[in-house]
């Protein structure tokens, strides 16, 4: 940034009383060089590829926050066991879903007709950028390892990422052909939740998922690895399905078990959007946030 931006960006900070960083931890030291009267840093990953040195900066930045907040339990684990950041300087407040965006006018059959999903087909969707970290690999493997069992099944990934053409030639070699689609980047989740059947998330590793929330919302069963944050939003048996990452076989069998229970499905859809709605909404994460922004005003934090 140029003098002029800078100042601009200082005078920023002096008009506010509490400046909330978002992912950016620097900020939190702009903020306070400039007079914000409280600051507060959210952090949405594990960032479990920082060294030493990059932890030690985060150490030092949670001094500066009157609070962290995290989205996930298994983040604040990490920061307290192995960046030694005090349970105190932490608040948990996870992400939260607007509702109102999975009302859809269209039906399901619309939508389907749309994507071109074959009539009596199984609709297997995943969400997620097309990166190493989301295990989409793992996906492909299982996708042809259910295919072969139940031919009526076609997966799907919404999303872009630098993989597209790895998982395109890994589907084709499988011999999915039009049983695997790549979406590209989509707008319309929301929709694409409708038609679907089954939400699967392979990742390694994971905050507190967006993608996981939404499909819970809409009302889709969910299966997805154990990893980070996912325990905390699917109750294994409960609402959704857990299986070990990087595990194609244990993936596909949860897959085969939901397409061949209704009854399941039902089950673990009910359970997991009444779940998301009382301890994910967004009403219920305001309240949270207002009353720390009042502790902040009033000095108690």
């Amino acid at each position: 940034r140029d003098a002029q931006e800078s100042r601009g960006l200082g005078d920023v900070y002096k008009r506010q009383d509490i400046t909330h960083v978002h992912l950016v931890p620097w900020a939190v030291l702009a903020a306070r060089y400039a007079g914000a009267r409280a600051v507060f840093l959210t952090e949405h990953g594990l960032s479990l590829y920082k060294g030493k040195a990059g932890i030690l900066f985060d150490r030092l930045i949670s001094r500066f926050c009157n609070r962290t907040i995290v989205v996930a339990h298994a983040i604040m684990e990490t920061r307290r066991e192995q960046w030694k950041i005090p349970c105190h300087k932490m608040v948990f407040i996870p992400n939260s879903v607007d509702f109102a965006r999975f009302d859809i006018p269209e039906s399901r059959e619309e939508i389907r007709a749309r994507l071109e999903i074959p009539t009596g087909s199984f609709f297997i969707l995943s969400v997620g950028s097309l990166t190493p970290v989301k295990g989409q690999t793992f996906l492909v493997q299982a996708a042809a390892q259910v295919v072969s069992s139940y031919p009526k099944a076609t997966f799907a990934i919404a999303g872009g990422g630098t993989l597209f053409r790895d998982l395109n030639e890994q589907a084709a070699a499988c011999g999915l052909g039009e049983r695997f689609r790549l979406l590209g980047y989509r707008t319309d989740i929301e929709r694409l939740l409708k038609a679907a059947d089954i939400f699967v998330l392979p990742s390694l590793r994971e905050g507190t998922s967006i993608a996981i929330l939404e499909a819970m919302s809409a009302g889709v069963p969910v299966v997805a690895t154990a990893v980070g944050g996912n325990p905390e939003l699917v109750i294994d048996g409960t609402t959704g399905l857990l299986v070990p990452p990087r595990n194609p076989k244990e993936l596909a069998n949860a897959i085969l078990r939901l397409i061949r229970d209704e009854s399941l499905r039902k089950r673990f859809a009910e359970a997991a959007m009444q779940r998301v709605r009382s301890e994910y909404s967004q009403d219920v994460n305001l309240e949270k946030l207002k009353g720390l922004y009042t502790d902040a005003l009033r000095g108690t934090i």
